[in-house]
């Protein structure tokens, strides 16, 4: 098994040799290498766990290029234009489904020499994407994405696009790529949702009314408090979310909120806040992060 030691039990978090072995510890070795950490064959996923999902999904794809009148190659640009891939780094692809942003990664990244990880719930999927793409730096494993088989910080890059907003959880989601990725690395993820400027227009409602998954709204809360340099765009008729940011829980510890103001109300950033709310100085920067209610 390749790369064994790169996983942990995502029940115990004990590395597999020191897994224990408690009622809800699971994983085995399947065909292709894949590592399981979920019985397949008590998946939810319908429309994706079954011998065929691969031609469905591939299907879906095909309608919406065509629908929205998209170049797949530059659409697949657009979803990795703001990663900054470096020679030997680590990098996570949830719901990697068919593989086709695998297929793009190894094509335009090839000697950069990046390991990369595919994770993905539906067997059948995996087993087709492991069978198209059975190099010796990609590492197949099946599991929840709210509960991924890796210690923290262990990924440069995470990378999802197209299902999130099924996962079960939204927010659990996010908090698992921020754990496995390193401080300073990129997280990218997107999914159906149409933007909101459009919303309660004949164009969003048609769309809603042929997929209830368009419906999605972005909303604020969406995003992380641990999140710097963010960029949110929207892609294919602008019906997709797509996000990306360097995860950096500490940044805004690193700023001087000192500085003083010249000019006649002067003081600081600081000072005015202490001035506001009687807040010690200590308390403020300790809870940066706090939220108001």
């Amino acid at each position: 098994m390749k790369n064994f030691k790169d996983y942990v039990c995502p029940n115990c978090l004990q590395i597999l040799d020191r897994c224990k072995k408690e009622s809800r510890c699971y994983f085995k070795i399947l065909d292709n290498n894949i590592l399981s950490f979920t019985n397949h064959k008590t998946s939810k996923l319908t429309d994706y766990e079954v011998k065929e999902a691969h031609k469905f999904y591939k299907n879906l794809l095909s309608w919406l290029f065509k629908t929205f009148k998209t170049n797949e190659k530059e659409f697949r640009k657009k979803l990795f234009q703001d990663i900054k891939f470096k020679k030997n780094q680590k990098i996570l692809i949830t719901g990697v489904g068919n593989g086709d942003d695998l297929r793009f990664i190894l094509k335009n990244y090839k000697k950069l020499n990046l390991k990369i990880y595919a994770q993905d719930l539906s067997f059948y999927l995996m087993y087709k994407c492991s069978k198209t793409f059975n190099q010796k730096n990609i590492f197949y494993n099946l599991s929840d994405a709210k509960s991924l088989p890796f210690q923290d910080n262990f990924f440069d890059h995470v990378f999802h696009f197209g299902g999130i907003n099924l996962f079960g959880n939204y927010q659990k989601s996010i908090k698992e790529m921020e754990r496995v990725v390193k401080i300073g690395g990129s997280i990218t993820y997107g999914d159906e949702g149409i933007a909101n400027w459009l919303r309660n227009t004949i164009y969003s409602e048609m769309l809603i009314n042929n997929n209830k998954l368009w419906k999605f709204k972005l909303r604020q809360n969406n995003i992380t408090l641990n999140a710097r340099d963010v960029s949110i765009r929207y892609l294919l008729g602008n019906c997709f979310y797509l996000i990306n940011y360097i995860f950096d829980p500490d940044y805004k510890n690193k700023f001087n909120y000192e500085v003083l103001h010249k000019s006649p109300r002067g003081g600081s950033i600081l000072s005015r806040y202490i001035d506001l709310t009687g807040f010690k100085k200590n308390y403020i920067l300790k809870n940066l992060n706090r939220t108001i209610s």
